[in-house]
């Protein structure tokens, strides 16, 4: 997807479906595309379900100029801007302050698979809290992605994930939060059970041979 409009017009459908889907509360997050020699940002302190085409910001990726749009561009550029110029399969993020993961991993529980869609994900890392927008947490976002490039978990604070598309990336969060929302529910119930690694395997090796859930959590046709 290299299309301005339709660029534009993917982070806002998304941008929007998150709001929607509970996962963010005003402007707590920010989503990203990268197009070639440029990427294109959300704006800084604007909530997610009033985004429209003009309040989406153009950058060169060499020199993180701005080349179009009034608004300031959120504070996590750094971190987008970054992970691009480092990872060449990752085109889309997004980054959400969602309550179920927030509660979870910032309430005693670690992350962790009940049912077999979960799976693909992989093991997410868990940074404990680092102070938003500043050196510390942008290094150790960059750290963490070494261990996985679908997504990463942030105490007291949200989660990332990573896409080809802006779809790709939606999806892997939904399903961050989902899984978050049963191990509480789980835990209420009574005792969690997750999967053994054992059975994480076996279930990889099936989703292995199954289109869609090749290189993307979502089939992309």
């Amino acid at each position: 997807m290299n299309n301005e409009k339709e660029i534009k017009e993917s982070i806002i459908k998304y941008a929007h479906r998150l709001h929607e889907k509970g996962m963010v509360a005003g402007p707590a997050g920010n989503l990203s595309v990268r197009a070639e020699k440029v990427f294109y940002v959300s704006p800084h302190g604007l909530p997610f379900e009033e985004y429209t085409p003009d309040d989406i910001i153009i950058l060169d990726l060499d020199s993180a100029k701005i080349l179009k749009g009034k608004r300031k561009p959120t504070w996590e550029l750094k971190v987008h801007r970054d992970i691009y110029l480092t990872e060449s399969n990752i085109d889309a993020i997004i980054h959400v302050h969602a309550p179920y993961t927030i509660a979870l991993i910032s309430g005693g529980m670690e992350f962790n698979t009940l049912i077999p869609e979960f799976v693909p994900l992989g093991e997410l890392p868990t940074l404990d809290y680092i102070l938003p927008a500043g050196e510390e947490l942008h290094n150790a976002i960059l750290e963490a992605m070494k261990k996985n490039k679908n997504g990463l978990l942030l105490r007291n604070h949200g989660f990332y994930t990573f896409g080809k598309t802006m779809r790709d990336a939606y999806y892997k969060a939904e399903l961050v939060e989902t899984a978050s929302k049963m191990a509480l529910l789980a835990k209420i119930a009574g005792k969690p059970r997750f999967l053994t690694d054992l059975e994480k395997e076996k279930i990889g090796e099936t989703f292995a041979t199954k289109l869609h859930f090749k290189g993307t959590i979502v089939d992309e046709a």
